[in-house]
């Protein structure tokens, strides 16, 4: 009888530490370690449980309606707790979620500025992706070879004005000389023929004065 006592006094205080520990612990995880009103209770009752049953050879019996009442306030301090836990969970899994909707929501406003600020320093001409600055610096380019090469255009078309110029000159020099030619030519041949009609003129008198003696 006695080993029998000693076995559920030892059994009912273990029942009752546990309870105690674990409501505790759970306090604990769903308080962040603080201390609250159900803590005070608890260790209160705890207490008054200890002080209340009698002692037996360094065992404590406890009263059993009084442990089965403590034990049902551990119970649901335990029920109230693992309730808490439960909504802090789904309160770290929304917020969970809501942070990673705000890195998504991060990462397209990020997209978004990147594009925008690509677009900003960048031209598309002819389907091809330029930045502002080498446009700007291929169309110096083109304007400056432009430039070059009208002033090379001028240039060339003055010095084939002056080259036409020339040769016209040279042409009309050469016709006025061929003009001169021709008209001296002319004059000599008017001249040859007077003289060789003079000539002939001369031997027919010779010709006929000749007959006139025979």
């Amino acid at each position: 009888m006695g080993k029998f006592l000693k076995e559920k006094a030892l059994l009912a205080f273990t029942c009752m530490v546990l309870g105690v520990t674990t409501v505790c612990s759970a306090q604990q995880v769903a308080g962040g370690g603080s201390p609250s009103q159900n803590d005070d209770k608890l260790a209160n009752q705890f207490m008054e449980l200890k002080k209340s049953s009698n002692s037996w050879k360094g065992f404590k019996i406890i009263d059993e309606p009084k442990l089965n009442a403590f034990w049902n306030v551990v119970s649901d301090s335990l029920a109230e707790k693992q309730s808490e836990i439960s909504l802090l969970k789904e309160e770290i899994i929304k917020r969970d979620q809501s942070l990673v909707s705000t890195q998504d929501t991060l990462s397209l406003t990020r997209n978004a500025l990147s594009e925008s600020q690509f677009k900003e320093d960048h031209i598309s001409f002819i389907g091809i992706d330029f930045s502002k600055s080498n446009y700007k610096f291929i169309n110096i380019s083109v304007i400056l070879i432009l430039i070059v090469l009208l002033a090379v255009m001028f240039v060339t078309g003055k010095v084939n004005v002056k080259n036409a110029k020339d040769a016209k000159k040279s042409f009309d020099d050469l016709q006025l000389e061929m003009e001169e030619y021709k008209k001296r030519v002319l004059e000599r041949e008017t001249k040859l023929r007077r003289e060789l009609t003079t000539e002939m003129n001369k031997v027919e008198d010779l010709k006929k004065k000749m007959k006139s003696m025979n």
